[in-house]
């Protein structure tokens, strides 16, 4: 049920509930009258407390509903630094890797890829083999191989990295040599 439908829910119990206290207490009932004041004024708490919840920006998806982080993709090509630099400029950064929504990203990843195969930027590098860190410069690395689809993936033995999300693999995270040009992942909070 979407808030709409909840909304009209509600009102149309505002007015039921006012059509009976009008009846028990001998005043005006109907839509002109008492009920439907009443359940005008509910209605219109209703909208002022739902205009005020946190929303995504323009363009962006709430990545689940009780997050408060929205995700966009971009299909164009930049690098891991430009890429990272027009997240900023939208207010945000990378997306962000974590256990409770790299599933959700993986499938929003896949939902966006535009025409074609499209591997995605998201924060996570990789300073030396094996080390993979966020932006935050949070370890991911101890998180065993859970974002990797191979063992293999997750210390390729190569090093200063950044990391995609690959279209090859499943929308698991791969190393890429940062001055490739990939689509991206952006992700900014909610807003008021």
């Amino acid at each position: 049920m979407n808030l709409l439908q909840i909304g009209f829910l509600f009102m149309t119990l505002s007015a039921l509930v006012g059509v009976v206290f009008s009846q028990q207490n001998g005043l005006p009932g109907g839509i002109g009258g008492f009920s439907g004041i009443f359940g005008l004024v509910i209605l219109l708490v209703f909208i002022a407390v739902i205009s005020r919840r946190p929303r995504c920006p323009t363009n962006y998806t709430a990545i689940s509903p009780q997050s408060s982080t929205c995700i966009r993709a971009f299909t164009t090509g930049k690098s891991f630094a430009d890429a990272r630099t027009a997240c900023q400029t939208e207010g945000g950064d990378l997306v962000g890797l974590d256990l409770l929504t790299f599933d959700m990203v993986r499938a929003f990843a896949d939902a966006n890829k535009g025409a074609g195969p499209c591997d995605f930027w998201v924060g996570a590098t990789e300073a030396a083999s094996g080390v993979w860190t966020g932006l935050n410069s949070n370890p991911i690395s101890t998180l065993g191989g859970l974002f990797f689809q191979t063992a293999g993936d997750f210390d390729d033995n190569l090093a200063n990295e950044c990391g995609i999300l690959d279209d090859g693999r499943g929308y698991y995270l791969y190393g890429e040599l940062c001055t490739s040009l990939k689509c991206y992942l952006c992700q900014r909070n909610k807003i008021k």
